[in-house]
């Protein structure tokens, strides 16, 4: 029954999972009309609730195709609630697993877990029921991220110990327990053997058997009992269920790496592009949502298994006749090198058109507020001052990265930190706003400066509506103005300007001075709404003099907010 368990905006189903962290119902997401996964962590379940709503929280800020996403995390009666994507299938559905099937979900899964390990996040209870299937196009997502726990606060905890005992490392029964990224692994190996048999290998016996067999480090030997197996995965199996750690792979993409030159991935193939999986020397895995302009797709290194973001010009887009320019700014972008901007890993042609790699990332700032809602003030600020410092550093190269705002800035792998996407649309300061080959001047007119939205004619200079300077070149204090918008937009969890109009002449009417962050937020900081205020004034003269300037004002706030 579910009369005494309520969850915001979601009608509760029927249930449809039990374990030993609570109950899992099906419900219906009324604000966003889809239908969810609601999980509900007593008050007595193991593991501390705190720490999983903490957790939680970090885990809505990744960004990973082969990660269950959570859209929601709450309290309701003393319970802890995750509201999650709702998945249709299981692995072990289909057990045993035909042998190419396998390769897949393993290269799915090591996916997946890297990702979180990128972000320091220990899983903790990999196990066939936490790798769940959507049936439509066979992608593999690990479930249970919310109870998930910081790897950094591992130690030898009661709770260290938690998971399900088969899948548990060796290691985790030593004094004191050594939980890490390498239990994960022990965990997913483990997970694939099963797949891979019709019957679990472990005893059925008593908990003082199945420990034993940890203990005694059974090796799966997958290839005796599965010789359809590739050889490949049969050897990774294996050393994924080593007794020592060091025989190991020492990360999920080093495991990747293994199966990448034989592996056939789930490819959700666009209309334009049917045939690729690889691009360059990338394993395209599974896409995730991109934009009008880019295919976006999870990808791997073929032969290293570092995972990244691939970013492909769609045929038809307004950007398809660019692919010139995008090569020439990855190849500037590559030469930057700062941990608040996206990396560049690689770039070429592909099908005539341009291609870009990045680091693997986190959310766009603008995704996780609208999910998960407006972030604390002082949150808010330690991320924009991440963005000031990247635009201290570009600013010192004599760079303008022209489009600051919720879109183009993300989280970083490690869902801590805030950096900007790669700097695309990138010029040097105080270039013309519009060359003989093609506009410069770039802008998300939602979040744009004022002079950003003048487009002079070709070889004339126009003036700025509400300065009246001239606003034929691309000035730093365009970025300048972008991070007020980004910092009011983190703790508004709206625009600054939600009503712009649409033509120049009404937007001179419409901004006529600074953006005032208390009239939305009353109860924000004196320091950080005048913040706001100087650096959204449509006049660019008083606006802060540097992005330094900004970012040491920024250091200041966090400290007093922090203190």
């Amino acid at each position: 029954m579910t009369d005494h368990l309520r969850v915001p905006n979601v009608d509760l189903g029927d249930p449809i999972g039990n374990g030993s962290f609570g109950r899992v119902f099906r419900g219906r997401h009324r604000t966003l009309e889809v239908d969810v996964a609601v999980k509900f962590v007593g008050p007595d379940a193991v593991g501390n609730v705190d720490g999983a709503l903490h957790e939680a929280r970090l885990m809505a800020r990744l960004d990973h195709p082969n990660l269950v996403r959570i859209f929601d995390a709450g309290r309701s009666n003393g319970s802890l609630y995750l509201v999650l994507e709702l998945m249709d299938g299981t692995c072990s559905t289909s057990r045993p697993l035909p042998a190419d099937r396998a390769v897949d979900v393993t290269r799915q899964l090591l996916a997946g877990l890297q990702s979180l390990h990128d972000a320091r996040i220990l899983h903790r209870d990999i196990k066939p029921a936490n790798c769940l299937v959507r049936t439509r196009d066979g992608r593999v997502k690990l479930a249970d991220l919310g109870i998930a726990v910081e790897d950094s606060t591992r130690g030898t905890r009661p709770h260290d110990l938690a998971g399900t005992l088969p899948y548990m490392a060796p290691e985790l029964f030593e004094a004191p327990p050594r939980f890490g990224p390498a239990s994960d692994l022990y965990a997913l190996g483990r997970t694939m053997e099963c797949l891979l048999l019709a019957r679990d290998p472990f005893p059925q016996g008593s908990t003082g058997a199945v420990l034993a067999w940890i203990q005694e480090g059974h090796a799966p030997r997958i290839g005796e009992r599965r010789p359809d197996v590739p050889a490949e995965l049969s050897r990774l199996i294996d050393r994924l269920c080593a007794r020592s750690v060091a025989d190991r792979p020492a990360a999920a993409a080093e495991a990747i790496a293994t199966l990448t030159a034989r592996a056939t991935p789930t490819v959700i193939r666009s209309a334009d592009d049917r045939t690729a999986l690889l691009v360059g020397s990338w394993v395209l895995g599974t896409e995730i949502p991109g934009d009008a302009n880019f295919h976006k797709h999870a990808v791997t290194h073929l032969r290293t298994g570092v995972a990244g973001r691939l970013a492909l010009l769609k045929q038809r887009c307004p950007l398809s006749s660019t692919s010139p320019l995008i090569l020439a700014s990855a190849e500037r972008a590559s030469r930057l090198s700062h941990p608040g901007i996206a990396e560049v890993v690689d770039w070429g042609l592909h099908a005539d058109r341009a291609y870009v790699v990045t680091r693997s990332q986190g959310r766009a700032l603008q995704a996780l507020v609208e999910s998960s809602g407006p972030i604390g003030e002082f949150e808010a600020v330690r991320m924009t001052r991440d963005l000031a410092d990247a635009l201290a550093y570009l600013h010192g190269a004599g760079l303008v990265y022209q489009v600051v705002n919720p879109l183009f800035a993300l989280l970083a792998s490690d869902a801590r930190r805030a950096q900007l996407a790669w700097p695309m649309f990138c010029v040097a300061n105080g270039s013309s706003a519009m060359s003989d080959a093609s506009p410069l001047l770039i802008s998300v007119p939602l979040y744009a400066a004022p002079e950003s939205l003048v487009r002079p004619a070709r070889h004339t200079e126009s003036r700025s509506p509400a300065t009246g300077e001239l606003g034929s070149r691309i000035d730093k204090s365009v970025d300048l103005y972008g991070i007020g918008e980004v910092l009011f937009y983190l703790i508004a969890g709206k625009p600054a300007r939600r009503d712009r109009p649409e033509t120049v002449a009404l937007l001179v009417e419409k901004m006529a001075g600074p953006v005032r962050l208390r009239d939305a937020v009353p109860g924000v900081s004196g320091p950080t709404s005048l913040l706001v205020a100087e650096l959204t004034d449509p006049d660019p003269t008083k606006r802060p003099a540097s992005a330094e300037e900004v970012r040491d004002r920024l250091d200041r706030i966090a400290s007093g907010l922090g203190a």
